[in-house]
């Protein structure tokens, strides 16, 4: 039954449809992969990350408040469901806690899924270029605004932080990756 829909999905569906598919499957997979047995043990990049991303964060509150004092600070526990250690970052600010930013909040998996993307539905050299930079860039800039407004709303607006964390700022992160990708391939077209 299984096999009958798949042969039958496959004769619907373009065939370079399928090979960007399976490019970007098999891309996702290979990152999972190395993040897992690689990178996430050694907690690179994600140290790094939610470091910066948390400065920047900070940075950007005491830029609208001029009297906000910022304080980053890295916090270490254990997760009780697998036992590993938790490394998270917190953003102080005026000597309260802010916002704690964990290593799943750092845009790290969305720069990844969006290069991913561009890879897998390769045009040229330049676009790739042009949008890696344009999309990182303007990732790590919307995440850092997020994480900003978490904080803020955390300090002066609490009964929303958990709508806004958990809804309304992923709608945002995510319209925006899907418009850098509609600009790419339809850049590509013209190319």
């Amino acid at each position: 039954m299984i096999l009958n829909y798949y042969r039958r999905l496959k004769q619907e569906i373009p065939e370079n449809v399928w090979l960007f598919l399976k490019k970007a499957l098999i891309l996702f997979v290979v990152w999972k992969l190395l993040y897992h047995l690689v990178l996430y043990p050694i907690r690179q990049p994600d140290k790094w990350l939610s470091t910066t991303t948390t400065d920047a964060s900070g940075y950007f509150l005491s830029l609208i408040n001029a009297h906000v004092s910022m304080e980053v600070i890295e916090q270490r526990s254990i997760d009780p469901y697998n036992n590993r250690e938790i490394i998270k970052t917190e953003l102080w600010l005026n000597k309260k806690k802010a916002v704690r930013v964990g290593d799943g909040c750092n845009a790290l998996e969305l720069y990844v899924i969006y290069m991913c993307f561009l890879i897998a539905f390769w045009k040229n050299w330049k676009d790739f270029i042009l949008f890696s930079i344009i999309g990182v860039i303007s990732i790590f800039i919307i995440n850092t605004l997020r994480i900003a407004g978490l904080g803020w709303v955390s300090l002066y607006a609490k009964k929303w932080f958990e709508f806004l964390h958990g809804y309304a700022f992923k709608i945002i992160v995510y319209t925006q990756i899907i418009l850098l990708w509609i600009l790419y391939a339809k850049k590509g077209e013209k190319s």
